[in-house]
């Protein structure tokens, strides 16, 4: 048997006077003096804004039937119609949306949870609703404490080498099992926000999730190790300093979905913040940054032979790689209970990785 979906009220409220209904938090009283936390916008336009719309919307309607007379190919004139009705069908919606209140947007500005509802002649059309995120239980402790870099073991643990092949693919699987180590060492956590949306009055479902990862428990009690490792925290630890709050951006977010400043920063965004500048190929960048690493350490001894992409192999120090090869066996079995336990995250997360690369790549 399949659960009941959520109604609105079982997971939408206000912290301050647990209102939970649309009608009751959208006439809340304490919004005239400023103490309500949520903000009440109208995001879908004055009627004078709609008018104007309809009307658009109508004459271009009529300028296709007219051109829909013209062109002695069928096919064609067949295409101009259906845009014809589908201006008409907009026109429409248009002159009833007139008749009706306009588009509303509730969002808390402490949390970002926000409620979106769309009506049109008086009926409620689709309800939106985000919820703040949460932080996502997550039970990766290691049974002993990490002496190199994850990022650096990771790297290693094909064999007693540095190895070559794809730097994409490795790019992620590096960054992805660094992540899961901060994580088991309790210097990440993860959040979890979720959106649910419903049309025509049917049960709320859930339509979107999404991560984000806030300092852990320790991130302030330990030296992090490693060039990845120290990139990635002090990016978690200063994105809420570098993206300062407001109601105008809060908005913004809203309606967009981003997650809010100071309940984690997505991982998308932290991948592309840990660069210094854009590179012609960023996952190249982000393997040679581990590479050297563990050079500058002496983990490794002098290179051997080249790879396809012109960078050295190096083989591993003998009285580092035991320990290396265990601490990287640790990492993979925290990332696969991880992956048994939560699926949905380890694809996210491997997903935003690429994402967040890519996107600090130029031509």
């Amino acid at each position: 048997m399949s659960p009941t979906p959520p109604s609105p009220e079982t997971i939408f409220r206000c912290e301050q006077c647990d209102r939970r209904t649309w009608d009751a938090l959208f006439d809340c009283p304490q919004r005239r003096d400023g103490n309500c936390p949520f903000l009440l916008e109208n995001v879908g336009g004055s009627r004078l804004t709609r008018l104007l719309v309809a009307a658009a919307l109508w004459a271009l309607a009529i300028g296709a039937l007219w051109l829909s007379q013209q062109p002695a190919d069928y096919l064609m004139r067949l295409i101009i119609l259906l845009l014809a009705l589908l201006f008409a069908a907009g026109g429409s919606l248009g002159v009833l949306s007139l008749f009706s209140e306009p588009s509303y947007l509730l969002v808390n500005r402490a949390t970002g949870a926000s409620w979106h509802r769309l009506t049109l002649a008086g009926w409620t059309i689709s309800d939106q609703i985000t919820l703040p995120t949460e932080p996502l239980p997550l039970d990766l402790s290691l049974d002993f404490t990490l002496q190199y870099p994850a990022s650096a073991s990771a790297l290693c643990e094909t064999d007693t080498s540095l190895v070559g092949g794809d730097d994409r693919q490795h790019a992620i699987d590096v960054v992805l099992r660094t992540v899961v180590a901060l994580i088991a060492q309790g210097l990440l956590a993860v959040r979890v926000g979720r959106r649910y949306d419903r049309y025509w009055g049917r049960p709320l479902k859930l339509d979107s999730i999404k991560y984000a990862l806030e300092p852990g428990p320790l991130a302030e009690l330990a030296d992090v190790e490693g060039a990845l490792e120290q990139r990635l925290m002090v990016e978690v630890i200063q994105w809420p300093e570098r993206t300062p709050a407001s109601d105008i951006k809060i908005r913004r977010l809203a309606v967009s979905w981003q997650i809010p400043p100071g309940q984690g920063i997505e991982v998308d965004k932290l991948m592309a913040a840990i660069f210094d500048n854009d590179e012609r190929d960023p996952y190249e960048w982000l393997v040679t940054l581990v590479e050297e690493d563990i050079v500058a350490r002496g983990l490794c001894n002098q290179p051997h032979v080249h790879r396809g992409s012109g960078r050295a192999a190096y083989d591993i120090a003998p009285t580092h790689a035991d320990r290396m090869r265990e601490e990287g066996d640790a990492v993979r079995a925290a990332q696969d209970r991880l992956a048994r336990a939560y699926p949905d995250l380890v694809r996210a997360l491997r997903y935003a990785i690429d994402t967040g690369i890519e996107s600090r790549q130029v031509d």
